[in-house]
């Protein structure tokens, strides 16, 4: 399966009022892929649908303004709560199924949940059930924030998906130091 890489600099987050927190990803030609350069915090969309327009999948990385080092206030566990809280917002519903806390060999620490989604925002059954939500931390105080990637899915497995989310690389300082070269924790 061939990839393109999308990368955000952190010089381009810090620009529109972000933390200066940029990503790296690889995406597989299956996905359709939007880089976002305005708002509050959202970087990369990714989506696939089958051939009659059904979504096989999504995947969303946004970024979050945080103060700290190695995550001594839990902001990790907030901001993947928070993601979590929106996708559940009433009238939809869902359970954590499992959360971890990992680290890195760069030093990147993150928590990551993984969900059922039993209602979706209108009530009904949901067309993408499987929802994995990691946040991300990298260990470089000056960086302020972090980043959430949402994968939802409409099985608990989605290759493409998954490939984009062992692919996604936490950029700092602009030069790429703290670029995370260790594959995140994906496997359900």
């Amino acid at each position: 399966m061939s990839a393109r890489e999308f990368r955000i600099a952190p010089a381009t987050t810090r620009r529109r009022g972000l933390p200066p927190i940029g990503l790296s990803v690889f995406a597989p030609d299956c996905l359709e892929v939007t880089v976002i350069d305005t708002g509050a915090s959202a970087l990369l969309f990714a989506s696939e649908a089958d051939a009659t327009g059904r979504p096989i999948g999504v995947v969303e990385i946004d970024i979050f303004a945080a103060n700290m080092i190695i995550d001594p206030d839990g902001a990790l566990d907030r901001a993947a709560h928070h993601a979590v809280d929106r996708v559940l917002a009433a009238p939809a519903s869902g359970v954590i199924r499992h959360r971890e806390r990992f680290e890195l060999d760069d030093g990147t620490s993150g928590v990551r949940l993984e969900v059922t989604v039993t209602r979706d925002g209108d009530g009904a059954l949901p067309a993408l059930p499987h929802l994995t939500v990691v946040a991300l931390a990298p260990d470089d105080a000056a960086a302020r924030g972090g980043l959430v990637a949402m994968v939802r899915s409409a099985r608990p497995s989605w290759t493409a998906g998954e490939t984009l989310f062992e692919t996604l690389r936490v950029l700092t300082r602009d030069g790429g130091a703290n670029d995370n070269r260790a594959r995140l924790p994906f496997p359900r």
